[in-house]
Parts: C-alpha cells; structure tokens; sequence
C-alpha cells in the first residue's frame, strides 16, 4: 500500500494552528517544513527578528520532542529538556541579530561621521569661495576706480592738451599773417616790428616744441618703450651742464645757483641723458617758481647705498597736499604757478618715472610761502632695482 500524497491545506497550521500536535508525527513533520517555507514567503525584512525567534521556538519544540521519544526513561525532567533547548536555540539567533545590529549601528556612525567630515570640508570650500569672491569683489570695485580715475585724466588731457597746443599755435599764426600783412596794417614794413614778430613766432615754436617732446617722452616711459643705457656720469660735469643751459634765464631775472659738491662721489652710474633731464626740469622748477635776483642752491651727496641730489629754493611753495598733486601730468596747482612760468604741467611726472626706471626716489618737501627742497635719490646699482 503506497502513501497518499500529503495535502498541505489540510495541516492544522493553515487554519491557525501551525504548532498543532498529530498523533502522526511523521506526517507533521513536512506539515512543518511547508509552513515555515510558507512564512518565509510573506515575512516581510523588517519582521525578519521576530520571524528567526518563531522560528527558533518551534525548532526547539520539535527537537525536544525528537529527544524526548529517543532518550525516553533517560530524561527525569520533560520541562528541563525542553526549557534547555528552547533558551540555548533561542539565544544563538538573538545573539546574532544583537551584534548583527551592534555593527550595523557602528556601520551607520563611522558613516555619519564620514558625511560630516565631507560637510566640513564642503563648508570650508564654501567659505574660501566666499573669500574669493569677496576679495575678487573688491578688486574688481579697485579697478573700477581705476578706470574712472583713467577715464577723468583723458578727459582732462584732452582738455589740457587741446588748449596747450591751442595757444602757441594761434601765436603763430597771427603773428606770421601780420608779417604778411604789414605793409597793409601799418603803412609800411618796420624791422623792429619783424624782429619783435619773428621772435614771439620762434617762442611759440620752440614751447610747442618742447610740449611735443614732453609728450612723446611720457607717452614713451608709460608705454614700457623707454631705455636706460647706464653708464659712469660725472657729478660736477652734469651740474655745470645743467647750470650753463639755464644761463639765459638765470641773468634775464638775475638770479643764481650755488652748488655744494663737497660730499659728492666723483660720478654715479646712471643714464646721461635721463640725469640731465630730471637735474634740468628740477633746477628750471626751482629758478620759474622763485623770486627774482634770488639763489637756488643744488646739493650732492653719496654713500655706498647711492647718490642723493638735492635742489633747494625758497619760492612760493606748496602744501602738502599740492606737493602730491603735482607729481601727477598736467598738474599746475593755482594761478600764481601758471603766471610763474609756461610750463603745461609734464616736467615733475616726467622727473618721477625716470627716477622710478632708474630704481630710485623722489621726495618734495615744501612749505606755502616758504619754499621747496626736491631730493633725488640714485641706487648705486641701479640693475639691483
């Protein structure tokens, strides 16, 4: 006789049931595996604890059971067996869930602490991208006053130029037309009125002049073009040079320039041509701004760091104030300078960028009413700067 095939919905574990006792415990038994295949089927993950104790537990009865029938008479105590089996299963998947929980809670804070590392990291980022921008802001907020600064000092070139240029031109031209015409605007052609005519157009020619070559100097040195080509100068040789080209303007207001050379070195190393330039403009400056039959006094020295040449007046002076203006093209600070001279306002900003090619310095020490005392200072080693 063959077994009849064991139907699972008859099992008393799918009526509610599942650890119902048969009196056939063979048939139980696949009863048993059908409906643990069953539960692990429909568990769902976050009952999966609760599922491995049920589990445990019916492990444990069925085990006790299994011993109980095998070692039946060995055994006194049924309970203790079964109490036994039923702590030690119980336990183990317990134990395991317990420190299967314990490393996954280490798990969750070692990556915690990984996120809020890289969310420091990330804020510090942050912050330096806030510097950035804000250094970047202010650099650009720089420029911009740069610019606009540009923007009014071209604006205020043109202007400058338009009447420097303006003024001995106009000079020139009526002048020559009344040369052509004086016959008709005088009656006649008068040698003195030539002479007179003659010499205000070559004045007028020569400021414009020097105005061009002023211009192309600045615009030269800004744009990176100008060369020094040092060499040895001698000191008295350049002052007595300087102090021989301004002799016309010296005896025409009877003025004079007294040297002191006494701790002079014998020469410098610098460009001949550029020192004559800033000794001249300084030294021109000085006699323009000064009174008349006054002395302006040129002072020299030298150690082994470099030379310093200083030009000393007692004319109308400056502030403070106007004695940076100044250093600026164009800058003619009030009408007593304008009527002091005829400069357009370049020599002084011509004067400081070649001081400043040659690595050295520039000082203006005045006072209104008392006087100016421009010092030059030369590096020895000019290359060093």
């Amino acid at each position: 006789m063959t077994d009849a095939p064991i139907d699972l919905r008859d099992c008393a574990l799918f009526r509610g049931n599942p650890f119902a006792r048969r009196d056939d415990k063979a048939l139980c038994q696949p009863r048993i595996v059908a409906a643990l295949t069953w539960l692990l089927s429909h568990i769902q993950l976050r009952h999966l604890g609760i599922a491995v104790v049920c589990i445990a537990v019916v492990e444990a009865v069925f085990l006790a059971n299994v011993l109980e029938a095998v070692l039946k008479g060995w055994v006194p105590f049924h309970v203790t067996a079964v109490t036994t089996l039923t702590t030690l299963i119980v336990s183990t998947p317990l134990v395991a869930i317990s420190i299967s929980t314990i490393f996954r809670l280490d798990g969750a804070r070692k990556a915690y602490c990984e996120q809020a590392v890289l969310l420091d990291q990330r804020n510090s980022e942050l912050d330096r991208a806030k510097s950035d921008l804000q250094a970047r802001a202010i650099a650009l907020e720089e420029e911009r006053r740069k610019a606009d600064a540009a923007n009014r000092a071209k604006s205020e070139f043109l202007a400058n130029m338009s009447h420097e240029l303006r003024t001995p031109l106009n000079a020139i031209l009526g002048f020559s037309e009344m040369l052509g015409q004086q016959d008709t605007l005088f009656g006649g052609i008068s040698s003195q009125r030539t002479e007179e005519y003659a010499g205000a157009i070559h004045g007028s020619g020569k400021h414009l002049l020097l105005l061009v070559n002023d211009l192309l100097d600045l615009a030269r040195i800004e744009a990176g073009r100008q060369e020094l080509f040092p060499e040895s100068v001698e000191v008295e040789a350049l002052i007595g040079e300087v102090i021989l080209s301004l002799l016309p303007q010296t005896t025409l207001r009877g003025q004079t320039v007294e040297t002191c050379l006494a701790h002079s070195p014998e020469s410098l190393i610098a460009d001949p041509r550029a020192m004559h330039q800033i000794v001249l403009n300084l030294l021109s400056n000085a006699l323009k701004y000064s009174d008349e039959d006054t002395t302006v006094r040129v002072e020299v020295s030298g150690d082994a760091r470099g030379t310093t040449i200083s030009v000393i007046d007692r004319g109308i002076g400056m502030t403070r104030e106007e004695a940076e203006i100044v250093l600026t093209p164009f800058a003619r600070l009030s009408a007593v300078h304008i009527a002091s001279g005829d400069s357009c306002g370049l020599g002084l900003s011509i004067v400081k960028a070649l001081i400043d090619l040659h690595g050295g310095t520039l000082m203006l020490e005045s006072e209104k009413g008392v006087g100016t005392t421009a010092r030059v200072f030369i590096p020895a080693d000019i290359r060093a700067s």
